[in-house]
């Protein structure tokens, strides 16, 4: 997302760059424009280098001298709840503080595992699930807290999502703030009328994380879908680059799941739907779906909730209905396109740079009020879709 966030950004001729610790084998690093241990590699030939390479504080040098450096080209630093350049240093907590001395902005944008606090998440069978997946982290919730904290206190703007657990302040609330190219996202051409008698239903699922994604859940109901004689198939995406996972996404499968576990759609929700696919999450707590039915744009969402007791029963109606798949499909894309979009991006952030950098009056906290009449929801046409609070209708089920 950090790319699709900066490209959005350099589209509106505001420079934008992104700058990576590092990145995960679904990437290329040409998709990212700089790396810390690059932009230090320079300094390695100093004298100072040398000198506190004797008292063993080199890397804290490295990092100094990669805050300078960066500052002084930047205005506006985007983080996650962990922090930013100096976050291994000394100056950690002394870091919000130095780039508002030096005239910078800070806009904190969390990604779950930089701020989720374990004792802190409301359902205990996620709490469960990111313990198997990332037990450490159970260890280290003091640390979290900490960096949490501190970034709540100083950063100039906070975004907020679907994903409040343990989370104190917002400044902007949509239902989720992940931003794709949906010119490089294209609409499925398989258009499957399969129907799991008359033709094999193909259904993808790609778990960074299987725990956390439920995918025995899903591996399961397939299982069980063969064995009533439905032909279907699941297609497991795992260890695939973003290419890969286009390609399956636009030319092989007919229904795509995300997870069920967690409450909630991430990227692999957004990618789906904007290859046309009826997508499958879990949208069913409601002490975090209600307040993004009320000043949000979850009501507009496509995608169908589902939990693991309910999975079997909801892929056999899909299954047996490629005309709701197609209906749905096609309103995910639409969906996309208005919230997800590198227009969306746009106009998100520069609703951000008028409030924390031009100073403007900006109310962003009803930015996506539906019952806004100025709202980002209200400038085009509400997206139309069969489901209610993402459930298929019983009619469907008949």
């Amino acid at each position: 997302n950090n790319k699709y966030w900066a490209n959005a950004l350099k589209k509106k001729n505001i420079v934008a760059n992104t700058l990576m610790t590092g990145y995960f084998s679904i990437s290329n690093k040409s998709d990212f424009d700089y790396y810390f241990e690059e932009l230090k590699e320079p300094f390695k030939n100093t004298f100072w280098y040398k000198l506190f390479f004797v008292f063993n504080i080199h890397n804290d040098y490295l990092n100094y001298k990669l805050f300078d450096f960066v500052v002084k080209k930047y205005d506006i630093f985007n983080i996650p709840f962990s922090g930013g350049i100096l976050s291994n240093t000394p100056l950690k907590k002394q870091e919000a503080q130095i780039l508002h001395a030096l005239g910078a902005k800070v806009v904190t944008l969390a990604y779950g595992y930089d701020y989720f606090q374990y004792s802190r998440v409301l359902d205990p069978s996620y709490r469960h699930a990111i313990m198997a997946n990332y037990p450490e982290m159970g260890r280290k919730e003091y640390q979290v807290n900490d960096n949490y904290k501190y970034w709540a206190e100083h950063s100039d703007f906070l975004m907020g999502s679907m994903a409040t657990d343990g989370l104190g302040r917002w400044d902007m609330i949509p239902v989720n703030f992940v931003t794709i190219d949906t010119g490089l996202w294209e609409i499925s051409r398989k258009k499957s009328k399969a129907n799991g008698v008359d033709g094999v239903v193909k259904i993808s699922h790609s778990p960074n994380h299987r725990y956390v994604k439920g995918t025995e859940f899903i591996i399961d109901a397939v299982k069980k879908l063969k064995t009533e004689g439905i032909l279907v198939e699941l297609v497991l995406i795992e260890k695939k680059t973003n290419n890969e996972v286009r390609e399956i996404l636009q030319f092989e499968v007919d229904i795509h799941i995300e997870q069920l576990i967690y409450t909630g759609y991430a990227l692999s929700a957004i990618e789906g739907m904007a290859c046309g696919l009826p997508v499958i999450t879990n949208e069913e707590n409601e002490l975090l779906t209600r307040i993004l039915r009320r000043y949000s744009f979850l009501d507009e969402c496509p995608v169908i909730s589902a939990t693991p007791e309910n999975i079997i029963e909801i892929l056999r109606c899909l299954i047996k209905n490629p005309h709701l798949r197609d209906e749905l499909g096609m309103a995910g894309r639409k969906y996309v396109e208005k919230y997800h979009s590198e227009k969306t991006a746009q106009v998100v952030f520069s609703k951000i740079i008028d409030k924390i950098w031009l100073e403007k009056e900006c109310d962003l906290m009803s930015f996506f009020h539906p019952l806004n009449p100025e709202s980002y929801n209200n400038q085009s046409p509400k997206i139309v879709h069969p489901l209610f609070e993402n459930k298929i209708p019983a009619h469907y089920y008949n």
